[in-house]
């Protein structure tokens, strides 16, 4: 056999095990980010409701992750109510580390929330009912093995592996 040939087939070897093992130990990365939240209506006027989500992200592994800003969507009985805008934003989580305290914004027209808009506004304006609420949290973790750069981000999903993570949680508001 060549050697030449022999050399190419060693390297790709190699290669492939070292890329194996990279992504393995990302993967498992992702899978030990920690996340909670806390829900809370932050205003309500008469055509919506604001909620105010504020995920806690923790690592608790000793590699750095990377994240694209959560996607969140809210539900009352099942129906989806609101969801939060697709934001580009890359947040970086050291290791043994948090992310510091952030809030997104949500608002919920009420004209978009049909047959539950009656019910679920009469609740949130008594203050003596807890009013139930899911809300899912969608994290992409990028899995790549240099930090992402920001205004390269339409290429992620070709240049990086991506995880998605949903995260569900009731709360009361």
């Amino acid at each position: 056999m060549n050697p030449w040939a022999v050399f190419i087939l060693a390297l790709a070897t190699v290669g492939g095990i070292v890329g194996y093992t990279q992504y393995s130990k990302l993967s498992s990365l992702a899978e030990n980010l920690t996340v909670d939240f806390k829900a809370r209506i932050h205003s309500m006027d008469f055509s919506k409701v604001k909620f105010a989500i504020e995920p806690l992200l923790k690592n608790p592994t000793n590699g750095r992750i990377y994240i694209l800003q959560p996607y969140i969507k809210i539900f009352y009985k099942d129906k989806e109510i609101a969801s939060s805008q697709v934001n580009d934003k890359i947040i970086k989580i050291e290791p043994f580390n948090q992310v510091p305290p952030f809030t997104i914004m949500i608002e919920a027209p009420f004209m978009n929330l049909g047959g539950v808009a009656l019910e679920l506004v009469n609740k949130l304006r008594d203050k003596n009912v807890k009013v139930k609420i899911r809300v899912d949290i969608l994290l992409n973790v990028v899995l790549g093995m240099k930090e992402p750069v920001p205004e390269r981000l339409p290429e992620y999903t070709k240049a990086y592996q991506l995880k998605a993570m949903t995260i569900s949680k009731d709360q009361e508001v």
